[in-house]
Order: C-alpha cells, then structure tokens, then sequence
C-alpha cells in the first residue's frame, strides 16, 4: 500500500455522518505556553520512565558495570581473588 492510496482511503467515515469531514469542521486549537511546559516536564525526558523505574535501572546499570569492571581486572590478572593461587 502505497502512502497514496493510505492517503485517499476514508478514515472518518463516522464523521461524514455527523455533517462534514474530521479536518474541515475542526478548527486548530494552539496549546497555551504554560500547559506545553506542564506536558514537558510530565514526560521529564527520561526515556518515558517514571522516577522509580529510572533508580531501578541505574542502579542495574551501575551493578553491570561494576561485574564486567571487576571480570576485567580479573582477567588481565591486576586483580587476584583470595584463594585463586
């Protein structure tokens, strides 16, 4: 399906019904500058996580690299376990 055809199909069959098409009978609404800013900092840029969910992968993340920091000493030998030798 080319993005003409997507384009010429009805979507607002519903709308024609109710006396005219969805995008002639709809004026644009534009946003208050104080609402967008409240939207904005909703969202808090942090990949659409909420603050918990962001701790819980920080704190994965940190313990990842801790492992494959501590693996790494390990194995170029900088680091030696007790009870390895």
């Amino acid at each position: 399906m080319g993005l003409d055809e997507f384009r010429n199909e009805d979507f607002f069959v519903d709308d024609e019904e109710d006396g005219g098409d969805f995008m002639e009978s709809s004026a644009p609404v534009a946003a208050s500058p104080r609402a967008h800013r409240r939207s904005r900092r909703v969202s808090g840029g942090g990949l659409g996580l909420t603050p918990p969910q962001r701790l819980v992968l920080s704190v994965m993340l940190f313990m990842e690299v801790c492992i494959v920091g501590m693996f790494i000493l390990i194995a170029t030998g900088r680091v030696v376990p007790p009870g390895m030798y």
